[in-house]
């Protein structure tokens, strides 16, 4: 219903509905996420799930309630000259290995900050399959492999005084 090649996702992550396994609830309460990059497929995307939910609904003889909350996260971009300080700060420490991520889109309150000033938002790379830490950060089965933490710590402490001169 959007446009392919604009990049769009959608997360339903929390359902809550019922007491009991042999009572039908009186109500079901979806809750997720949904984001992009542009407005105005943002805006079709809402239409589109408020109809669709609306419809499906009155189908089945149901009814619904479709909430957007209008405050949600920024998308997340990072400022050209700020990001390549940091690389340039990263890359100065030994085992730190850089590298330009694609565009992602990840909800992250960091897009707040970059509403203020500009900045750049780095990942410290924590997969480590021969520890068990494979799977992303907002995952239930998230695991960190803690050797890695003293390097991020580093880095941050770099960075905060390379931006302090």
């Amino acid at each position: 219903m959007v446009n392919p090649i604009r990049p769009f996702v959608i997360s339903v992550c929390s359902i809550h509905g019922g007491t009991k396994n042999n009572v039908i609830p009186d109500e079901v309460v979806l809750e997720g996420t949904m984001r992009t990059f542009e407005r105005d497929t943002r805006s079709k995307a809402i239409a589109d799930i408020k109809r669709v939910v609306a419809l499906t609904c009155q189908a089945y003889g149901g009814s619904c309630e479709i909430e957007f909350q209008k405050d949600t996260y920024p998308v997340t971009y990072n400022d050209e000259k700020a990001t390549e300080r940091v690389a340039k700060t990263l890359r100065s420490i030994r085992k730190m290995k850089t590298r330009e991520a694609d565009p992602r889109l990840g909800a992250e309150d960091f897009s707040r900050f970059q509403q203020v000033a500009p900045g750049t938002f780095y990942y410290l790379g924590t997969n480590n399959p021969s520890k068990g830490c494979v799977s992303p950060n907002h995952s239930a089965r998230f695991k960190v492999d803690e050797d890695v933490l003293k390097y991020g710590a580093l880095s941050l402490a770099m960075v905060a005084l390379e931006f302090a001169r």
